[in-house]
């Protein structure tokens, strides 16, 4: 399409438009595709439901047509299943609203509280307790049934407050009880949205994702260091120990072959 750039994510071909506008498109059915619009918050770029059906290609050629296709690079994250909900009045804000503040440049929220604070600091956030720990970590908390209260953590990005899913329960608090105490907190602004489930990949190679906040990268220890080298040493050993054989054999066929036409 004119006026457009597209790219390869995994199974999905992401259009860009000049104006910012974005769309992604993937293989559906028997020659039928999908498609829908997507948008970037923070790091992410979150991949809309849509049930549009058109017209498209064989699988194979889908495929052989996102191979041609420059990668996506803009985002490091995925998301293509999530529901997101205003923080102030707890609906989904609309797909316009969205894409129309996507366009703004958000800076990532840093998780880390200031250094003076010394004690943890719960929010109010609908049915969750948001816990802003004194270690820099956000933590949920949701009274599901009687007295199983449910806890995970948080991480913001993109102006989202993303919760994991639960890890662990507490027992012994009356939903009441923690109702009242809920009641009495200030309500949490340090996002505009949150998303309470959601689906985050790597657009790297689409794998899962399930934590944000861990360094991906693997630095190589210092023994692994000297085994490649000295895993190196010994094959260089061996083929300079076989280059001298190779020369040696050579050497040995020369005398030879010269002795012979002398006699």
């Amino acid at each position: 399409m004119a006026g457009s750039r597209s790219y390869r994510l995994i199974e999905y071909k992401i259009t860009e438009s000049f104006s910012d506008f974005l769309w992604w498109e993937s293989h559906f059915g028997l020659g039928s595709l999908k498609r829908g619009q997507c948008f970037i918050r923070g790091n992410i770029l979150f991949i809309e439901f849509s049930d549009i059906v058109e017209d498209g290609f064989l699988k194979m050629e889908f495929g052989e047509q996102l191979d041609r296709l420059p990668k996506w690079e803009k985002t490091k994250y995925y998301c293509s299943n999530y529901s997101i909900y205003d923080c102030k009045i707890g609906n989904k804000p609309s797909l316009q609203e969205m894409t129309h503040l996507a366009r703004k440049s958000y800076m990532k929220q840093s998780n880390m509280i200031q250094p003076e604070i010394r004690e943890d600091i719960s929010y109010r956030l609908g049915r969750y307790e948001i816990i802003e720990k004194n270690n820099g970590q956000i933590c949920w908390e949701s009274h599901r049934r009687l007295n199983i209260l449910k806890t995970g953590k948080c991480f913001t990005e993109g102006d989202i407050l993303f919760m994991e899913p639960a890890e662990s329960e507490k027992t012994g608090l009356v939903k009441n009880e923690f109702i009242q105490r809920l009641n009495r907190l200030p309500n949490w602004t340090k996002s505009s949205y949150y998303c309470s489930g959601y689906s985050l990949n790597y657009c790297e190679d689409g794998k899962i994702c399930r934590d944000i906040e861990k360094a991906d990268t693997r630095e190589i220890s210092a023994d692994e260091k000297l085994r490649n080298t000295h895993g190196c040493s010994e094959e260089m050993k061996i083929i300079d120990k076989s280059e001298n054989i190779g020369i040696g054999i050579r050497t040995l066929l020369k005398n030879w072959f010269i002795k012979r036409n002398i006699k």
